[in-house]
């Protein structure tokens, strides 16, 4: 059995690439994907959108990344592996406040982030021309972890900021993620080109 994830979509903003503690650099960006269907009671046509993270810990992708191939809109093929993790946030009521416990704290909760995780082996493909108008993206020269040099993209929606960055991640994360990577990297029947 595998676990790979085939996306075609538009991005939903620039990339953003940062480093962690470690100095190891990351990306993240939204793909967006369109379903349309005709509605058989009325005729008319309908479409959905969904939104997909994409965390990228290839230095191949990160490369291309960062040299500003990619940028809002651009049209691209991912495949990755779809990977969950949980975070802390604080309860929200329906109008988006923070829920606040008796002594006036707010109080946290686990969530779940689903991830399209582009890691040694992945696949990043740019679909269609650039275009010669667009602005390009120009990552800080020294990028710091929680300082991103774009707007961070996060689900559900790309102005939702209730999930954290993926250099978030717990010691035991990072590690599951650097083993998949090295696990990829010597493995070449699972490895995809880059």
């Amino acid at each position: 059995m595998s676990n790979i994830a085939t996306l075609t979509g538009h991005l939903g903003a620039n990339p953003d690439i940062r480093t962690t503690n470690s100095g190891r650099p990351v990306a993240n960006f939204s793909v967006a994907t369109n379903t349309r269907w005709t509605d058989r009671a009325t005729g008319e046509l309908q479409e959905r959108t969904e939104w997909h993270r994409i965390v990228v810990w290839s230095p191949a992708i990160i490369d291309l990344l960062a040299r500003g191939l990619l940028y809002k809109g651009s049209q691209v093929l991912v495949m990755g592996e779809i990977r969950t993790r949980p975070y802390t946030t604080n309860a929200k009521d329906t109008n988006g406040e923070l829920v606040l416990d008796s002594k006036g704290q707010p109080i946290p909760y686990q969530a779940y982030s689903t991830e399209i995780v582009l890691a040694q082996g992945s696949q990043l493909e740019v679909m269609g021309k650039r275009d010669p108008l667009a602005p390009p993206m120009r990552p800080s020269a020294q990028p710091q972890m929680g300082q991103g040099n774009g707007t961070p993209v996060n689900m559900p929606s790309p102005t939702d900021e209730s999930i954290p960055f993926s250099t978030d991640l717990s010691p035991n994360e990072t590690a599951f993620a650097e083993a998949a990577e090295q696990q990829s990297a010597h493995d070449p029947s699972a490895a995809v080109p880059v």
